[in-house]
Order: C-alpha cells, then structure tokens, then sequence
C-alpha cells in the first residue's frame, strides 16, 4: 500500500501573496484562494454573516495574521473598503423604478485585494479557481 503525501500549500508559493506598503512598511496577505484554516472557518461561521463588511474585514485578516490585524484597525473605513458611490444602471425593477448598484471609485486595502485574488465579494474562494 502506497502512502499518500499531502501536497505543499499554494499559500507555499511567493507569488501567491497580495502584497501592500502602509506608511514604510510592506505588509501581505494570502490570496483569497489560499486562506489559512482559521480564516476559512470564519468565511463559514453563519454568525459571521450578521457583521457588517467593514467588521468582517478587519476580522477575517485578524484571523489570517493577529498582528496585521491590530494594524489594520487603525485603518479608516475608506483606507479599508474603498470610495462607493451610488451609479443608475439604465434598468427599472418590476414597479418601474430606477436600479442602482454601489461601485467603487477608489481602491481601498480589501477591494484591491479581491481585484488581486480575482474574486469578487459573495463569491467563495473555491468557487474562484474551480
């Protein structure tokens, strides 16, 4: 009976990293796909979902690096999330009324990490590369 070697993390491979500077100094994060275990429990927790995005961000990179979290704490809503506004998509709702959506105008830390994970909010990391 052949013994069956568990392969090395992505999360192994340098290139595998979002990679950012806050003030001097350089700081990275996993790509979305390569999540450690602690930080995949927490995307699965159902309690976690009552949390605004804000909260889950700043969350879930707690749970990737304890340190890096106490860091982005101190981070504004916008250095984390990015600028929104609210755009008109040119479609009406069953009643006739205008749809909009929120967009980003302006990167923050965790929209420009998702841009780099190629994922989108909602969507599951195995779901990104499946």
């Amino acid at each position: 009976m052949s013994v069956f070697v568990v392969p090395a993390s992505g999360a192994d491979v340098p290139g595998n990293y979002f990679e950012f500077q806050l003030g001097d100094v350089m700081y990275r994060l996993p790509l979305m796909q390569y999540l450690p275990a602690a930080a995949a429990e927490y995307l699965e927790d159902p309690l976690v979902k009552r949390s605004g995005e804000y909260t889950f961000v700043r969350n879930l990179i707690a749970k990737i690096d304890p340190e890096l979290g106490k860091v982005i704490a101190t981070l504004s809503r916008d250095q984390l999330m990015g600028v929104r506004t609210v755009v008109d998509t040119g479609r009406k709702d069953k009643d006739g009324e205008p749809i909009r959506k929120s967009e980003i105008v302006v990167d923050g830390l965790h929209s420009a990490w998702l841009k780099a994970s190629e994922v989108s909010v909602g969507e599951s990391s195995a779901s990104a590369s499946s």
